[in-house]
């Protein structure tokens, strides 16, 4: 009997020995691939760190430039822009290329001696490419209520020397002249959004960055007035408020002397509102036209439906 138990002894010995041995084993294995895990997160780690010193000496290097002023060329004019940030220099720079359909419709369009006013001018990048074309006996209003990007406009102006004929209005366009709250989506110059009299954006709740108390005009009460004069050509992108500025306007498009040619941004939901409206005042879409992101995504989707620029001119049936 003691034999028999001395052997089981033995063999729970060896097998338990062995146990521990394949634990060992295992555990061996785990702590390895812990260390090469540990391994490959500290090289990511040190990627990551590399690439955030990268950025970090890049924006440390815009940052130096800040402010600034770029200039863009064409076959015949010379465009300053003054920056205050990298936002604000690469909307500058893209004066050519964010909206090409914009760019062909104002070259073709305005005349020597024309009045052009630039409703949601930002901070002018279109206000100063009309000022060069419309010459020294022509009108340019860029009317901008967001206060960073109407600060970045008068610097513009001044940049061109264009002060001779292009003025900036502060002050926003409504359907009625009124005290409304002007909602700010951001208060850094370049960005666009902000609303007046609702802090919403097609739809979309946004919490405003701040709240200005300002009074909102009918462009026909300004020209009604004898502040402003009857305008040729008209540019509207004010991010969803353009029924209310063209009810605003309804004398102005009726008149014997209305503008020859209408650009309005057009939103997903908004072309039955702005197109009646349009159409009662006798005017007719003559062509259409999206940015470049917005023509991109067209090519890859040709039944997206995007916000687009639509160009009016007077019925002339």
């Amino acid at each position: 009997m003691s034999r028999r138990l001395s052997k089981l002894r033995h063999w729970l010995r060896e097998v338990g020995g062995e146990q521990r041995r394949r634990d060992a084993v295992g555990f061996q294995r785990q702590l390895q691939e812990c260390r090469e895990r540990i391994a490959e997160l500290d090289r990511n780690l040190e990627s990551e760190i590399e690439k955030s010193r990268r950025l970090e000496d890049k924006l440390k290097s815009l940052s130096e430039k800040l402010p600034g002023v770029t200039t863009l060329r064409d076959a015949d004019y010379e465009y300053k822009f003054v920056y205050h940030t990298v936002e604000e220099k690469r909307r500058a720079e893209r004066l050519f290329t964010k909206e090409p359909g914009t760019i062909k419709w104002l070259t073709t369009t305005l005349r020597a001696g024309d009045v052009f006013f630039d409703i949601g001018a930002n901070i002018g990048s279109y206000t100063i490419f009309a000022g060069h074309r419309i010459g020294s006996t022509g009108a340019v209003y860029g009317f901008e209520p967001h206060l960073p990007n109407a600060i970045s406009l008068l610097k513009n102006i001044e940049a061109n020397s264009l002060r001779d004929r292009v003025r900036m209005i502060a002050i926003p366009l409504s359907d009625r002249d009124a005290f409304e709250e002007f909602q700010y989506f951001s208060l850094n110059p370049s960005r666009a959004h902000s609303q007046l009299g609702r802090s919403d954006l097609r739809g979309e709740q946004f919490d405003p960055a701040a709240t200005e108390l300002k009074h909102g005009w009918r462009l026909d009460s300004f020209i009604n007035s004898g502040t402003l004069p009857m305008p040729n050509v008209i540019k509207i992108d004010v991010d969803g408020l353009e029924p209310e500025i063209l009810s605003g306007m309804s004398e102005l498009l009726r008149s014997p002397q209305r503008p020859r040619s209408i650009q309005i941004e057009v939103g997903e939901d908004a072309y039955q509102d702005i197109g009646a409206h349009m159409e009662r005042t006798g005017y007719v879409m003559v062509e259409r036209h999206w940015t470049e992101s917005g023509r991109r995504r067209l090519d890859a989707d040709p039944r997206a439906e995007l916000p687009y620029n639509a160009i009016f001119e007077p019925n002339a049936r």
